[in-house]
């Protein structure tokens, strides 16, 4: 798959069988999927009342032509099983398979690379220098290896929950007007179904009742209606020879067994084993040369390169350390071994697609969900 969007879809027809008409079909469905998203998104952004009054209007088409599943809209236009699977290779961009996922993200994937993808000069450190830096420019502070123990809450003159700062080891730091939390609904207020994450969670369980709340579908749904998202397994690579000498090309992989992404997704979340987190078992790797894109990289570092690879994996494979440190899961040999196996089955994965980098890895350092 290139840059030139029209060229794709002519070797797509040609292996896949796909006509005309099923490709008018899924720009129709694209183009309402893109727009009704559009619609919402841009309603958001004007106060609550003006969503809550054009719901109403809105809610249907949105409903129906963005929120479907992607398996489900494909199987409308006419696709082939094989099909679907070749357009939605890059699911893993949104993390979610193509029949959980809402069809409007592989509308808008469909054209994200069209003419090409960008890299920022100097890697993707310069992404959070250049927002430090701006931070810094208007007065504010960035902390790095801080992580937020507890976010601080109180009720307002108005008896709801608000909250005011944070805790960052054993140390208060006081907002002026807002705390802002990315670390997901769950982390954040726990949920319902699961007391543990509620006695975990960054909010006071009290303060954090009524948006525990929100994550029931209805009144009488006992289930939450949303759960954990996946974790990633990211390898690192360091190399003593430059790009070019390797071949090393400034493109992405997405490394896959066969079409039924589905079937892989659901696979992986019925077993816990080591085993399905190997090259061989994952439902797909992400390979991608950093080195490669950034034309700085040969001026400041010449004669070496760098890739990194990326699998899915459940959570639960790493929880029995979940409590310990870092120190010691670095002295225990299960823990070791583990990471050791995933390795060596990504690297090997990684020389199926570049041969010329065997025995020249002189780095291979493996994130885990613990440690990223």
């Amino acid at each position: 798959m290139t840059e030139d969007h029209d060229e794709n879809r002519k070797v797509l027809s040609e292996h896949f069988g796909i006509n005309s008409t099923q490709w008018k079909r899924f720009d129709r469905a694209k183009f309402c999927a893109k727009f009704w998203s559009y619609v919402v998104l841009q309603l958001k952004l004007w106060h609550p009342l003006i969503l809550r009054v054009m719901w109403p209007f809105v809610a249907w088409p949105y409903r129906r032509y963005a929120l479907r599943s992607t398996t489900d809209v494909l199987r409308d236009c006419g696709f082939s099983s094989e099909a679907a699977g070749a357009l939605t290779y890059h699911y893993g961009d949104h993390g979610t398979p193509p029949a959980s996922s809402p069809f409007f993200m592989t509308a808008l994937l469909d054209t994200h690379y069209k003419g090409g993808a960008f890299f920022p000069k100097g890697g993707s450190r310069s992404i959070a220098a250049t927002l430090t830096a701006a931070i810094e420019r208007r007065g504010g502070f960035v902390f790095a290896s801080s992580p937020v123990e507890k976010i601080l809450t109180h009720r307002n003159m108005f008896e709801q929950p608000s909250a005011y700062g944070v805790r960052v080891k054993g140390v208060d730091v006081l907002t002026r007007q807002f705390v802002v939390s990315d670390a997901g609904v769950i982390k954040t207020f726990g949920m319902d179904s699961d007391q543990n994450s509620i006695d975990q969670a960054l909010v006071n369980a009290e303060h954090g009742a009524d948006q525990r709340a929100l994550l029931h579908k209805n009144k009488d749904e006992k289930h939450d209606a949303v759960s954990a998202c996946i974790s990633d397994l990211c390898l690192f690579i360091g190399l003593d020879r430059s790009d070019k000498d390797l071949g090393l090309i400034a493109q992405n992989i997405w490394h896959v067994h066969d079409w039924n992404h589905d079937e892989a997704w659901q696979k992986m979340m019925d077993d816990s084993s080591a085993e399905m987190s190997t090259a061989d078992q994952t439902p797909f790797l992400f390979i991608s040369n950093e080195s490669a894109k950034d034309p700085d990289w040969p001026l400041t570092h010449p004669g070496k390169a760098t890739s990194e690879v990326i699998a899915v994996c459940k959570s639960d494979l790493f929880n029995k350390w979940a409590n310990t440190t870092h120190e010691e899961r670095e002295k225990d040999e299960e823990y070791l071994s583990l990471k050791q196996k995933l390795t060596d089955s990504y690297l090997e994965a990684f020389y199926l697609h570049f041969p010329k980098a065997r025995g020249h890895v002189v780095f291979a350092s493996l994130g885990t969900p613990l440690t990223m």
